[in-house]
């Protein structure tokens, strides 16, 4: 695969994989799978929360306010 990076990432993108000592691709799959990770952590809470208000595990905004203040 070939990818065309502005040359100012593609400079980043080495200096980050050089200087933790990985080579470019091993830096650039670590990355991408850290997104991977976050995404499906995002998409795991997002899921939670709806659930939370699904079951009226909620507290109202002004309740919350009135009590955080």
């Amino acid at each position: 695969m070939t990818i065309t990076l502005d040359p100012a990432l593609e400079t980043y993108i080495r200096e980050h994989a050089a200087s933790s000592g990985m080579t470019v691709d091993a830096y650039v799959e670590a990355l991408i799978r850290a997104d991977r990770i976050a995404e499906q952590e995002s998409i795991e809470a997002i899921r939670r929360g709806l659930a939370d208000v699904a079951a009226g595990r909620v507290t109202p905004l002004q309740e919350f306010e009135t009590e955080f203040r």
